[in-house]
This record gives C-alpha cells, structure tokens and sequence, in this order.
C-alpha cells in the first residue's frame, strides 16, 4: 500500500506502518486507534482504499484463525489452543499475525481492539464463557455480580468478540433481558458502543428490525423476557444469554427461550445482580 496516494489522509501512514510491521502489537494498535476518530468522520471514508486494505487483512486473518481452532467443522477437536503459530506466522503478512494475536485470547482483543482493561473478575468471567463456547461443551454458567461492578460492559465486549470470531460462520447468538425498556434498549445501545469503537469491526456491523445486530454472517437477538412477549424464530447455537436472570420468570424461560439452545449445545449464561 503507497501512502503517496493519501497525503492528506491522517490514517494512511498509521495503516502503513501496522501493515509492514505489526510486531509491537501495543504499539501499532495504539497509534492507528489515535487517527480512526479523524477517520470514521471522513467524507471519503465509504470509498477509501486505505479501510478496505485493513478490512480484507482482517477478514482473512479471523478466517485463519477459525480454520486453525477448527471452529468451521462439525466436529471440531476438543484441543482448540493455538497451533502451529510459527507456520502460520509465515503465512501471513505482519497485520494479519497482529489480528491472529488479538483473536486468540478474548482478553487481548478487549484490551487492545476495545481499548478497555478489564478487571481480575471480570476476566476470569469471559475466559470460561469463551472457553465454553469454543470448545462446544455446552456449559450452564451462572454469574452473579453486584451493581455497578461492570456485568453489562462485561457482556457487550464478550458478544463483540464473539461475532468477530465467528463473523464467516452462520451462528446465532440470543440474549434475553426481562423488560424490552430500559433493559434491552440499553444492552443493544450498550453492544452498538462497543462495536463502534472497536477497532476491528468500526463501521463493520449492520442493525436490522430493531433487534438484529449482525457482522458478516454471525448475528445476535435482543429479546424481551416480559411474560406477556411473543417470541418466536430465534435459535441460539452458540450462545444463550439471560441478562438479570432473577427477573425473569422461569414458566416464561422455560417454554419460550430454553428450547432455542436445546438442539444445538449452546452454552447458556445467567448473569444476575445480588440484592442484599
């Protein structure tokens, strides 16, 4: 990529520099986050070649990381850990290993793709989460968190990472949240922050029906658990989330949102907030 083309562009040498040598992946992350707020405001951003060059590395360097997990198989292997780094390391130019190293561990991807830092609780949270959902072992997992301790952003950069992960797979993930308003209204405003501040899918994710958020093929619903809600076509074959678990009445989950995960293994994660 010549950067001559892009004088004026405040992107263009920043992409540069990560694209011929993204080794120092603090570094090259923390440099282009500091001209993508110039670049998401740019006039010419629908059509720039400098975004699209950073968006195809993207994309294939993810498709290297699912076909080495063996996420696109039906069986996939119960041993997912990262193999083979070196030969793949070779593969790939210097943005895509700097990808693949974000990809591989959901706590690098939230520090450096989202720029926020979790805390020690939190991220024994999201790795057993992603540990589940990876290695399809289906697990219940119940979390339970006091107020204002960061259980909803915690939830948003898990479901970001995940429809990053899978975004050239058909997989659907559903969440659940017992009133439509505020509840659901604030966790999808909550996911549509993050995503548009990510580095990696900014400008990348589409809204549909309201309730619909997609990236490439991977999609999350935003259900409401009111017991009076009419909730139908969804199915949950990689993730099942009820958000505030306490306040949603178990006749409703069970005849309306269990069944979504019964077919397909999905792991299943009640967070819930403890009053006294």
């Amino acid at each position: 990529m010549s950067t001559n083309e892009f004088k004026y562009c405040p992107v263009a040498s920043k992409a540069s520099q990560a694209l011929e040598n993204g080794r120092d992946m603090r570094i090259a992350i923390r440099e282009l986050r500091r001209s993508m707020a110039t670049c998401h405001n740019c006039p010419q951003r629908e059509g720039c070649t400098v975004r699209l060059a950073f968006r195809q590395e993207i994309s294939a360097a993810i498709r290297a990381v699912v076909e080495e997990w063996g996420l696109d198989r039906q069986d996939p292997p119960v041993n997912r850990a990262r193999r083979h780094q070196d030969q793949a390391a070779e593969r790939m130019g210097e943005v895509s290993e700097l990808v693949r190293q974000l990809m591989g561990d959901v706590l690098l991807f939230i520090e450096h793709a989202s720029c926020l830092k979790l805390r020690r609780y939190q991220e024994q949270v999201a790795r057993a989460v992603i540990d589940s959902v990876i290695h399809a072992r289906g697990e219940s997992i119940v979390v339970m968190f006091p107020r204002q301790s960061g259980k909803n952003e915690l939830q948003a950069q898990i479901e970001t990472y995940l429809l990053t992960l899978y975004c050239s797979m058909d997989v659907e993930l559903v969440k659940v949240s017992p009133t439509w308003k505020p509840q659901t209204l604030n966790a999808m405003r909550r996911l549509e922050r993050v995503l548009e501040r990510n580095l990696l899918v900014q400008g990348w994710w589409s809204k549909s029906s309201g309730y619909i958020y997609q990236l490439e093929q991977a999609v999350i619903f935003f259900l409401s658990g009111e017991p009076t809600t009419n909730v139908v076509g969804a199915t949950a074959n990689l993730l099942l989330q009820c958000d505030e678990a306490q306040d949603v009445q178990i006749a409703k989950w069970d005849k309306d949102f269990a069944p979504m995960a019964a077919s397909t293994n999905a792991t299943r994660v009640f967070w819930g907030t403890a009053w006294t």
